[in-house]
């Protein structure tokens, strides 16, 4: 009885071994027959990665505009500071407005109520020198009143900015050329400006300007007009109706 257990162990372990052959070589025949089934014809050729940049060479990447602007009248105002050699620092609040002939030119109308002019280190140390008559030294000048005047903006650009890791907002690059009237106590000057900047759209109505550039202006010192190069920062708010 122990023999034919033997056995018959034996028999069914022949069998397992023969079944797992079977099994085997069915695999590596199918992979053979799909390995001939395959055209390798259709291989694409490897792409050199000094090509790559051709392939993209062409493309232009389409930002969607913020808002259509032609047609539309706008309020701008903001504040102006400048960085001049001049007797005094000037600050002024702007009050422009203003018409969109289109998508990307805007015409102004300049208005500057009021000045804040505050005296530079320069002056001061002028007035505590003495001269030889015993006079006290000056400089004498004359303070600027209010301003008005003329812009043309030019916004030949657009698209996204990345306020922060979540925020994207849209804006335009511009370009701003500027002629004005500054009214001083005793007289008056002319001013000229290039500027460069963006406007950051948050809505329809209300967004963010920032600008900066140069101006030529003409300031009165001791009675005549002596014109200087000044820098020019101004940020405000502008509204489209």
């Amino acid at each position: 009885m122990a023999k034919d257990q033997a056995v018959r162990s034996s028999t069914i372990s022949t069998s397992l071994l023969l079944g797992f052959i079977i099994t085997v070589g069915a695999m590596f025949s199918r992979n053979s027959h799909a390995a001939e089934a395959v055209d390798k014809t259709l291989q694409p050729a490897p792409i050199d990665a000094n090509q790559i940049g051709e392939i993209y060479r062409d493309m232009v990447v389409v930002q969607r505009k913020a808002k259509d602007k032609a047609g539309s009248w706008l309020f701008n105002t903001y504040g102006s500071f400048d960085f001049s050699d001049g007797p005094t620092t000037m600050y002024g609040l702007n009050l422009d407005l203003g018409y969109a002939l289109s998508d990307f030119w805007e015409v102004y109308a300049n208005y500057v109520p009021a000045f804040v002019a505050q005296e530079r280190d320069v002056v001061k140390r002028v007035q505590d020198l003495v001269l030889k008559d015993g006079d006290v030294a000056s400089i004498k000048y004359s303070r600027p009143v209010s301003q008005y005047g003329l812009e043309l903006m030019w916004a030949p650009a657009y698209g996204k900015d990345s306020w922060g890791p979540y925020s994207i907002v849209r804006s335009d690059t511009f370009l701003k050329i500027s002629a004005g009237v500054i009214q001083y106590e005793d007289g008056t000057g002319m001013r000229t400006g290039l500027m460069i900047g963006k406007t950051f759209f948050l809505s329809s109505l209300f967004n963010v300007r920032l600008a900066a550039g140069g101006s030529l202006m003409e300031v009165l010192i001791d009675g005549e007009k002596k014109g200087y190069v000044v820098a020019i920062l101004e940020t405000g708010l502008v509204w489209y109706f």
